[in-house]
């Protein structure tokens, strides 16, 4: 019984150990995991003071480049309102434009009109011309067909007299 006790601490014993190895380890990469951690901020702030002293420098302006600053904003200003009344301008020539575009077509559409009205009267001539032709060959046909009528009505007063008549 005495073995069987031993044996059992001597297990427990192995089993405390592991675990304190794994709680070590586990302290190790905790403690690797924070000095990344720690470097990896320590770069950033690096990076941001390089930065800072760049936007620093930047900022350090002399009075001569704030003036040419000034000058130049002046300038710009200028120029600004001198392409505001230029746009104002075109603005103006657009609408006067579109009024006149509007003007030309509505005179366009009257020329249309006018066009179709002198083609119509030009067209009602040639129809008269036409129909006065066809009339005069309508007469021309019925007296041709009239003098055939005469004709055949002579050839069969013709036939029919010289037929013998039956006895009555």
């Amino acid at each position: 019984m005495e073995s069987q006790i031993c044996k059992q601490r001597k297990r427990e014993a192995k089993i405390n150990v592991k675990k304190s190895i794994k709680e070590g380890f586990k302290q190790i990469e905790k403690q690797e995991n924070q000095q990344q951690d720690l470097f990896q901020i320590e770069m950033n702030s690096r990076k941001e003071n390089k930065q800072l002293r760049t936007e620093l420098d930047s900022l350090k302006f002399s009075k001569s480049s704030v003036e040419d600053i000034m000058r130049l904003a002046d300038v710009i200003q200028e120029e600004n309102q001198r392409l505001k009344q230029e746009l104002d301008n075109l603005r103006k020539d657009l609408m006067n434009q579109k009024i006149e575009k509007t003007h030309l077509k509505q005179q366009m559409e009257i020329l249309q009109v006018q066009f179709q009205n002198q083609q119509q009267k030009q067209i009602q001539p040639i129809q008269r011309v036409d129909k006065l032709e066809n009339s005069n060959n309508l007469e021309s046909e019925n007296k041709r067909l009239k003098d055939e009528n005469d004709r055949l009505k002579i050839l069969l007063n013709i036939s029919q007299a010289s037929r013998p008549q039956p006895f009555m």
